[in-house]
């Protein structure tokens, strides 16, 4: 059976009125392709169910029961959706559709964060890495929208969009929250939000920190002593370069203490956490003064392997750590600095490249003829767990702070941003206070000198301790 013939009563096809029988001049030979064009637009518009059954009725050219028996359903319900899918067609090809804003300039997220635990399917990072899963979150980020008005702001067309979306939904990346609408369940951040939050921070809390900061500097020099004698390995035994991991840690895992539980944290298969995304613009419509004293001064951290084979890593970077972003956990880094510590790692031929890699990487140094480990390290596990008991506990100088700005940042998110994510944006205002008051401990601690002045033998190793964690670190 041709598709351009009549079939069963009252099920037409329609083709015939698209593709002409008879030889046509080429103006109708270009109007058929432009009415082929549109009609398999709208096909690919239908729901599943009829998109299935109109592909394989008149493109297959399958029988009306063999096509029931694939589906699952009665001849007469597929006639039903026949007829239903040709004035779906039909009126649609009479629209005419306009492509979105996206569909010209996607967006792209500059950064994926996130603060849990990512469980065994990967971060967002490698989850949302795709340009097109970018943009369909993006453009169901303030209202739902149904696959087909995403498709058109995008220019894609819907059965990729539906693909995608079922992905999405899968790891709890977007929501159906009404029937065939869909809304994103993760944060977008715009380029300036960020600039414009540091400055509403540094405006409440730059003068409170700098006052509180004399505690948190007194508090550790009356614990650096059980620091210094807990075992950890301190490179030189160079007391200053300690403060650079130990009262970094002691103020990072105080406030971390501030932090939640996991189970509030939004589910994603078996993980649980908050995905925080950044777009990246190329429109500046801040002041670029903030961005720039925005980006002078950062943490990033911590970040944690807890055990590779027998030893683990602690480590933040930040403005005075002059080292490449933290690659396959550290698992190298780790593994290395634990066989030289062990001295499994003797220096000859066939370790040279090891021992160069530890070089560059700032974990070990040249010392005399020899070579020196370079880190911070706990050689055993009751060592970490001394080590870090010893640290100070500043969660009740801290805490002040963090009510403070916290409401700052809570207004301003829930000011431009959907409310039914309100509880993560909750969240994020209270990570971000966390972040922001560190970095300003961090800065003050360095600019009066309590943290001494890296040089180019300790700017890659600083803030990172090696060591064996066991269940301390727990």
């Amino acid at each position: 059976m041709s598709p351009t013939e009549q079939t069963e009563k009252n099920e037409f096809i329609f083709l015939s009125d698209i593709i002409p029988s008879s030889e046509p001049d080429p103006v109708d030979c270009m109007i058929g392709r432009e009415e082929i064009s549109l009609m398999k637009r709208e096909i690919a518009r239908l729901s599943d169910i009829r998109r299935k059954i109109v592909i394989m009725r008149y493109f297959e050219e399958k029988p009306l029961n063999v096509i029931a028996e694939r589906i699952g359903v009665p001849v007469g319900t597929i006639k039903w959706h026949l007829n239903g899918s040709r004035g779906e067609i039909r009126k649609g090809m009479d629209i005419m559709r306009t492509n979105g804003n996206l569909s010209m300039n996607p967006i792209r997220f500059k950064s994926i964060s996130y603060s849990g635990s990512e469980g065994d399917d990967g971060s967002p990072q490698k989850l949302l890495s795709a340009s097109i899963r970018q943009n369909i979150l993006y453009a169901a980020y303030y209202k739902p929208q149904s696959v087909n008005e995403i498709a058109d702001e995008m220019g894609v067309s819907p059965p990729y969009i539906r693909e995608e979306i079922e992905f999405l939904m899968d790891f709890n990346y977007i929501n159906e929250v009404e029937p065939g609408k869909y809304q994103s369940n993760i944060i977008i951040l715009r380029d300036e939000d960020g600039a414009i939050i540091y400055d509403k921070l540094i405006d409440r809390i730059e003068d409170t920190v700098t006052k509180i900061s004399g505690q948190l500097t007194e508090a550790y020099v009356k614990a650096e002593p059980d620091i210094l004698s807990s075992g950890v390995y301190v490179p030189f035994n160079d007391a200053g370069f300690l403060r650079w991991t130990a009262f970094i840690q002691s103020v990072i895992e105080s406030l971390s203490f501030m932090r939640f539980d996991k189970s509030t944290l939004p589910p994603h298969k078996d993980g649980h956490y908050l995905t925080i995304t950044n777009l990246d613009s190329d429109t500046v419509v801040y002041d670029q003064s903030l961005r720039e004293e925005q980006t002078q001064y950062y943490i990033n951290g911590p970040m944690i392997n807890w055990q590779v084979i027998k030893y683990g890593m602690w480590r933040v970077d930040h403005n005075w750590t002059k080292r490449e972003p933290l690659r396959g956990f550290g698992r190298r880094d780790i593994g290395l600095a634990g066989a030289f510590r062990d001295g499994t790692l003797p220096f000859t031929a066939e370790n040279a490249e090891a021992y160069q890699y530890l070089l560059d990487n700032g974990l070990a140094v040249k010392d005399g003829g020899g070579y020196a480990l370079n880190v911070i390290f706990a050689d055993t596990s009751e060592i970490y767990k001394r080590y870090r008991d010893s640290l100070p506990d500043l969660r009740e100088i801290l805490k002040p702070q963090i009510r403070v700005i916290s409401s700052a940042v809570e207004e301003f998110l829930l000011k431009d941003h959907p409310r039914h994510i309100e509880s993560q944006l909750r969240m994020a205002a209270h990570i971000m206070s966390i972040y922001a008051i560190g970095t300003l401990v961090l800065r003050n601690a360095a600019d009066t000198g309590f943290l001494p002045k890296l040089t180019e033998n300790t700017e890659k190793s600083a803030s990172i301790l090696i060591g064996e964690f066991g269940v301390a670190f727990a």
